[in-house]
Formats: structure tokens, sequence, C-alpha cells
């Protein structure tokens, strides 16, 4: 089968590997149809990534078809159209045991090592990695589930209440895939930050109330104007000091931080604002299945501002050109790209 491989750093070819073949009991074979590019995808390529290291086939936004079923697997047949939850937990575990299996210490991830991800015509999953979407949902979109999952995750974890107020800091993929997460509950105003004029425009289409620009403004009076006392909760979508300390300088007094982005290496940030002003800061990372259940749901309600979210769509043959771009900053205003054609 085709597959897109990072052999080292700064290299990507498309390349014929062997089809994985199902190897044990409630696994299936899934014909990949959309697969999203991701920021991790991107450092993977540059060998920065933390476990995403080259050699790898990696991507893990991805949406196909059943094609095969072993025996055990529950609820799926072939022909079904799924999308993908990149990781299964060990099962063991304390957080397994739980529910939290995203922080599971052992847990599995699609396009790490040896297990080939969604650049590739078909991957091997576990049936519990797997969600049914709608008929009528294209696959482009279905592909978009996985970074919103983030987003479902990251508002959960900010236990936004009734009328709140809520800030996003960054409207890149996830702080604009978190703001369509906050758009499904009953909230206050919402006020975006970010460095392009562009996501600022995307992130007024699909509801932000407020989008400042984060150098030509002035961030703090301009969320002063409309909420005095500052926002109830915000969300932290830019990977740098700058942005955390922005995100401290919008919130209010005893006031809640989300942090989102990972951040490649330690930074200083100014714990003054945290203590002093008994603002709570909490770390949220990925999904769980209630995240997807919830999250299937939103997309059976409509599919509104996902489309708007996709930057374009390309072959298989195109991504090196495409992620060599990306990793070297010749598209900033890109928000995503997916794969959608993985044959000659």
């Amino acid at each position: 089968m085709r597959a897109l491989q990072f052999p080292k750093a700064y290299e990507a070819n498309v390349v014929d590997i062997p089809r994985p073949e199902i190897r044990g009991a409630r696994q299936l074979i899934l014909k990949v149809e959309a697969c999203g590019i991701c920021a991790s995808d991107i450092m993977a390529y540059k060998s920065t990534h933390p476990y995403r290291k080259p050699p790898l086939v990696t991507g893990h936004e991805c949406v196909g078809t059943v094609v095969e079923v072993a025996y055990g697997v529950r609820d799926l047949r072939v022909g079904d159209r799924v999308a993908v939850e990149p990781h299964v937990g060990c099962g063991e575990c304390h957080y397994c045991a739980i529910g939290e299996y995203q922080q599971c210490t052992d847990k599995g991830l699609i396009g790490v090592g040896e297990w080939v991800g969604g650049f590739a015509e078909y991957i091997v999953l576990e049936d519990s990695m797997c969600y049914r979407i709608p008929d009528d949902v294209p696959f482009e979109i279905g592909a978009l589930l996985e970074p919103y999952n983030v987003g479902v995750h990251a508002v959960r974890r900010g236990d936004i209440q009734p009328g709140e107020s809520v800030g996003v800091v960054g409207t890149g993929t996830i702080g604009l895939m978190t703001l369509l997460a906050v758009k499904k509950g009953n909230h206050g105003r919402i006020v975006v930050t970010d460095v392009s004029d562009r996501k600022l425009e995307t992130a007024r289409a699909i509801g932000a109330d407020v989008a400042i620009h984060a150098v030509k403004a002035d961030v703090v009076a301009e969320v002063a104007a409309v909420e005095p006392n500052g926002l109830d909760v915000v969300f932290i979508a830019v990977p740098n000091a700058t942005g955390i300390d922005q995100a401290l300088s919008m919130c209010k007094r005893q006031g809640r931080l989300v942090l989102i982005a990972t951040l490649g290496e330690p930074i200083a940030i100014d714990t003054h604002k945290i203590q002093q002003f008994e603002r709570t800061v909490t770390g949220t990372a990925m999904y769980n299945r209630t995240d997807w259940l919830l999250s299937i749901e939103h997309l059976a309600q409509g599919t509104a501002g996902f489309q708007t979210l996709i930057s374009n769509t390309i072959s298989l043959d195109q991504a090196p050109a495409e992620i060599d771009d990306l990793a070297n900053g010749r598209k900033p205003d890109n928000i995503k790209t997916i794969i959608t054609s993985f044959g000659e």
C-alpha cells in the first residue's frame, strides 16, 4: 500500500509498504479516506516531537471505512464509516480503570514507532478507537473530529458556568476548535486573540464576539472595555510565554485558565499573577471516550463552522511539498490541510 514516510528529519517520501494485518481479537482494518495534517506531524517531520520520531509513518486525524473485522469486534461491521480516536490505554492502570486513559503511562498511539498512522491507505485499529459518523457527513469533516475533541476536552476541564465570559488566546486549529466547542454551551461573551488577521476573521465567522490582534491592539484595554473585571475562563492555545502572560492579564481575579498548548521547553511565567489574584491554572491533554461521544452528538446537530476551518484538501502525492511549506512557515494563515486522496 502507499504511505507517506518520514525517513529522517526534513524528508518526506511516498513509498510502498506492506498493508497491516489483523493480529488479535477486536481489531479491524480501516481504509483511510481522509487524514488531517497536525502541528505534531510537522514536528515529527522536523524530528522535534518528543515521541513521534523518524523513521515513521505518522498521521492521527483520520477517518475511513471499515474493510475487515476480527473476532470479537463489537458494534462495527464492514462498510461502517468511522472516525478514529488515535490512542488506546493499557486497560489495567488506575487511569484506565476510571476512564481517564488519556493519562495512561503505557498507552499506544497510532503513527508512533512501528504503528503505522493515517498517512497511509490502510491502518489497523482496536475497535474501541472507532466511532461511527453520520452517513451525510463528508469524510473531510469527519477528519476534524480528532482536533475538535481536544477542544471539547479542554472546555470540559474549564467547567464553564452559565453566562461566564470566555477568552481564547490563539486562533490556530486548536484555538478555533475550542471556540466551536465553547459555542455548544451556555456561555457569555467570547473574546479571542491572535496575530493573524485572517484567523481572527475566521474566529468571528464561527462565533467569536470580540477578536483582538495581539500585537496591533492593547489586549488588556480591549478586554476591559467589554469585561471590566476580566474574563471568567481563558483558554491558552499558543505555545509561548507571551501568550500565557497575555492570558493571565485577560483573566479576572479568581478566574480560571486552561493550558491547551504543548510547550516545547520550560518557560518563565509571572507566578505573582496567579498567586496574588487567586487564579486557577488547569492543564488539559488530548481527550477520552466521554469527549468523543459528545463530539459525535455535536456533529449530528450540524457541521456549521467545521467546513470554514479546512484551508485545503490535497492528495498523498502533494503532501510532501505541503508539509515542507508548513514546516518552513510558508503558509502562516493555514488552519487545516487534509489529505483526501491516497491512490496514484
